[in-house]
């Protein structure tokens, strides 16, 4: 289980129903089975095994307040170092994002969609720069091993709750590769 955000993948219907109800003399056809391969059986499998995982966890770090402080730690480690990887990114963030808002807040009063876009790119922009500046961080010596012992520790405490917790993580990381693949992914 990675400690960074993951991307979450959201599935639409793709298929839409003939409105009207067949008549007596029609026949009904067979429901469309979905191979358990396709995107959609992909997609929910991922979302079980992520709703089933992320409760495990929960009660791990309901149950710990030593993982949860230690999460907490984690989090200003790699916020703390990511600022140092790149030195102009927290002044940026502190002087910038309130602007941003502000002038998101004047163009939506105004509905000026032109700002709204340039207000966007530039926030896309920064978040870009904050998840290079993060990826660089995470892979950071004494970050990696930090969060690697913290990830070991969370997947102990989680094994007592559900035994069977270290297979589905390891088909959630499977299934995941296999949709990053298949849909893109950053």
């Amino acid at each position: 289980m990675s400690f960074s955000s993951r991307f979450v993948f959201r599935f639409a219907p793709i298929f839409l129903l003939a409105a009207g109800v067949p008549s007596a003399a029609q026949e009904v056809p067979e429901p469309v089975r979905i191979p358990e391969d396709s995107v959609p059986a992909q997609l929910q499998r991922y979302q079980e095994l992520q709703t089933r995982v992320t409760a495990v966890q929960s009660q791990a770090l309901e149950a710990s307040p030593e993982l949860t402080e230690r999460r907490a730690a984690i989090a200003e480690l790699v916020e703390a170092r990511s600022y140092e990887v790149d030195p102009g990114l927290r002044q940026i963030i502190q002087t910038r994002m309130p602007e941003l808002q502000r002038r998101v807040e004047v163009a939506r009063a105004g509905g000026n969609t032109s700002v709204l876009r340039t207000v966007q790119a530039e926030f896309e922009a920064l978040r870009q720069r904050a998840r290079a500046a993060e990826g660089q961080a995470l892979e950071l010596p004494d970050v990696a091993s930090t969060i690697a012992g913290f990830e070991d520790d969370l997947l102990e405490a989680m094994t007592a709750y559900d035994p069977d917790v270290g297979s589905a993580l390891e088909e959630l990381r499977a299934l995941s590769a296999r949709l990053e693949l298949t849909l893109g992914g950053d």
